[in-house]
Parts: structure tokens; sequence; C-alpha cells
């Protein structure tokens, strides 16, 4: 079983045929996805039964070891980053961790360290992708409240994401809530807002990038420290 994220255009048949070689399965896939009818839309995910023929919204979670340049990180690391800090491994989120380095242009170990900790602080352990709509803080921010495993808010951030990922996150807003575009937003808000801070170190990282009165910096250093030790790099504070 794998999963496909719906694009602008497609139809069960065309998926079917496409990952199954077989339109004809279209109507399994609209069984094991307990639709009522044929009629799906961007950013939905669909659970894909059997072997697909590979695209690039099409995910599988294989891997027990992938090498990226100098950002080569085992699924031990990445568990180990997880587990010292106290949360529960994540065993479907490894495949798309290593996939988000390379989306947010991430080319060093070091680098990795800093995102997976700043992803780890912000999505209590990769478990919580939507922040309470009901929350003060988020009241001015309307639909487009925090999102993603980076929380990406306000409208303006929502159609510059959609423009640039060739999605439609501001009609869609709660699809950046699920995975890959979870993943997809936070690479994105990373290459392009937190990247250029990185040579600065990780303090400069989260005050310039992510937030620029952070409350809890001590608790992110503890969660950087932890994932430096598990991915074998030398702290940047």
């Amino acid at each position: 079983m794998s999963q496909y994220v719906v694009k602008a255009g497609d139809n069960l048949w065309d998926i079917a045929e496409k990952l199954l070689g077989d339109g004809h399965r279209h109507e399994e896939i609209q069984r094991i996805n307990n639709l009522t009818s044929a009629d799906i839309r961007p950013g939905q995910i669909l659970m894909i039964p059997g072997q697909g023929h590979g695209t690039t919204n099409h995910v599988t979670t294989s891997h027990s070891n992938i090498s990226h340049g100098n950002t080569s990180i085992s699924k031990d690391e990445f568990d180990t980053a997880l587990t010292s800090n106290n949360y529960p491994v994540q065993h479907r989120k490894y495949d798309y961790f290593i996939q988000s380095i390379d989306d947010a242009s991430i080319a060093t170990k070091s680098e990795a360290a800093m995102y997976l900790a700043t992803l780890l602080h912000e999505s209590s352990g990769l478990r919580v992708t939507k922040e309470n709509p009901n929350s003060e803080s988020n009241r001015a921010y309307g639909t487009y409240i925090g999102r993603g495993y980076i929380q990406l808010s306000s409208e303006a951030n929502y159609r510059a994401a959609s423009h640039d990922l060739g999605e439609d996150y501001v009609t869609y807003p709660d699809s950046v809530s699920q995975d890959p575009h979870a993943w997809n937003v936070s690479a994105w808000y990373w290459k392009n807002q937190v990247h250029q801070h990185v040579k600065n170190g990780f303090t400069a990282t989260v005050t310039h990038g992510i937030r620029p009165l952070e409350p809890h910096i001590h608790e992110r250093k503890i969660i950087y420290g932890n994932v430096c030790k598990a991915f074998h790099v030398h702290q940047q504070q």
C-alpha cells in the first residue's frame, strides 16, 4: 500500500492506469479509500493498492539508509534523534525527512540537524501538524493558521507556497497539515526563509528565520543538542 497526492486534472481511471497499469482498477482505489463517488480534488491523499509505477507523487517507505551527498543519515540516527528527545519513533517519517532535505537544498549533515531539531520542536516530535484554531494567537490568521512541521501561517505565506510548489493551499489550506504537503511546505519555508541564516549558528537560525522573540530558545537548544549527538555532528550555537 502506498499514497498518492491528487493533482489538478487527475481522475481515478488515469491514476489507476498510471500507478497500477490498469485503469479498470479505479474501482479498487475508490473502494479502499471509502469514496462514495469518483469525484476527487487536488491535494487529496489516496491510498493506492498493489505495486505502483513510480511518480513524483508516489511515496514509498522501504529504505534503511539513504545518502545524499554530505547528508548521509541512517534510519537509526533518525530514530535516535527522536527518542533522545523523548519522542516516539515515527516509522513512516524517515523517507519523507530524507526527501525533505533535498527539497530544502540542505547540503550538510550539520544543517540537517538544525532542520530536524526545528521540525521536532515545531510539531511536538512530528506528531502535530495543525495549531489550535481557537487559541488567541491564531485568531488573527483566520483560516490560515499554522500547519505543517514548520508551522506555516498567514494567507501571504499560503499563497507564496502555492505559487512556488504548484499547489492550491489557499483553497485547500487543510492539505498543508497532511503528508506529503506538510513536508513539502516545511522544506519550502526552510529553503526560502531559514537557510540563509544557518551560517550564523542555531540561535540566529531560530531568531532570524523562525521566531524573532522565541521564549523557548533553551528548549530548542536542548533538542538541537540531542539531534547533533544522534547525527554525530558538532553543535553550531
